[in-house]
């Protein structure tokens, strides 16, 4: 008697890797909200060009509100896109973020409030204490934006492996941030809806 086989469409595809935020997403630490949202903003501005990107922030207003989700929910999130601003749903901690994983290139995080597995360190004098305290997660960290005359008063914190950028340079930190967000090879093309 002949081995039956069942029909197979296409072979096995492997999914992309996905962080909650999106393919690409990277995390800004070290220092004050407001100058990681004008760093955030300006980087975003720079990649108009060449990346689809989106903000993502903590909405400082939620803290003045009883908490109204469970602890299995991440907080309430902002999404920044460039002079658009919006409150995102609430997705459970084990899920992809659906909208923001599937249509942009580049998720840049404020830090302070979330935590991804790329993070940089925008450093800022008054953030020193702070970033002494985690400075098991600090080390990790592989990427440092800071000005040559802070450097040394950091050097104790810094990979010794990690880039180091000059945060007054925009055109060469968007450069950098292109070669961390490389375009996906193509694997397979899927045509619906004709004979």
């Amino acid at each position: 008697m002949a081995k039956e086989t069942s029909h197979v469409k296409h072979p096995k595809l492997t999914r992309a890797d996905r962080s909650f935020f999106g393919r690409n997403a990277i995390s800004i630490l070290g220092a004050p909200c407001s100058e990681i949202q004008r760093f955030g903003k300006s980087l975003q501005h720079a990649l108009a060009d060449t990346l689809s990107t989106i903000w993502v922030d903590q909405d400082h207003a939620y803290f003045d509100q009883e908490p109204a989700i469970s602890e299995i929910s991440i907080s309430e999130a902002t999404q920044t896109y460039p002079d658009h601003w919006q409150l995102s749903s609430i997705y459970p901690k084990d899920q992809t973020h659906p909208s923001l994983s599937e249509t942009t290139d580049l998720a840049l995080v404020n830090g302070n409030h979330f935590q991804c597995e790329s993070e940089w360190i925008l450093y800022h004098p008054s953030k020193l204490e702070s970033l002494e305290r985690k400075v098991e997660r600090v080390k990790q960290v592989k990427v440092w934006v800071i000005s040559d005359e802070y450097t040394p008063e950091v050097a104790h914190l810094m990979n010794p492996e990690a880039t180091v950028l000059d945060p007054n340079k925009e055109s060469l930190l968007a450069e950098f941030l292109q070669s961390q967000c490389p375009v996906p090879e193509l694997k397979a093309l899927i045509l619906t809806g004709g004979k």
